[in-house]
């Protein structure tokens, strides 16, 4: 935007620069200038422009990126978008094999709802190979009958119970 004289209008407010919380609409125009609210408002108006792109954007381009215009088409963006399974979990960190471990329920559990339903890989953060796996270790576990089907084990219960006591304890012996 050009002011009548040709010039850039300048970002910084005048030198009888008044707070903008007392002044509004003709009031700030009047005390600030024409110029100066439209390239504020304009301003605005860019960085919710802005906010909106980077929304649908998808990526997080950091400083030094290097892209091509290919990169921004909507075919990439809708890329970008995509959910990719890890590469490692846990299980590949610790070297241990999910389908073995269906007797541990402590590490089964972890797994499994509150309901008893097997949680989804986007929850669980597993490798599609490690997740059916887990879930096969699962309903090996409750086959067997060494895991519930429909409520968490006992003993997990039991040391969530605990340890909700003791906090409350700790809380009361605080006061």
């Amino acid at each position: 935007m050009q002011t009548s004289s040709g010039a850039q209008p300048s970002i910084r407010p005048p030198t009888n620069y008044k707070n903008p919380y007392n002044t509004t609409g003709a009031a700030a125009q009047k005390a600030y200038g024409i110029e100066y609210v439209a390239s504020t408002l304009a301003m605005v108006d860019a960085i919710k422009d802005d906010a909106i792109l980077e929304a649908y954007q998808g990526r997080q381009w950091e400083e030094g990126d290097v892209y091509g215009p290919h990169d921004l088409s909507s075919v990439q963006i809708s890329e970008w978008k995509k959910w990719r399974s890890p590469k490692a979990d846990a299980f590949d960190y610790l070297g241990l094999d999910p389908e073995g471990e269906y007797k541990n329920f402590a590490i089964l559990s972890e797994f499994v709802s509150d309901f008893g339903r097997i949680k989804h890989s986007s929850e669980t953060g597993l490798r599609p190979v490690n997740q059916r796996k887990i879930s096969r270790a699962i309903k090996r576990a409750i086959g067997i009958g060494i895991m519930p089907s429909v409520h968490r084990h006992p003993e997990i219960i039991h040391d969530d119970v605990s340890d909700l006591e003791n906090r409350l304890l700790e809380h009361e012996s605080g006061d």
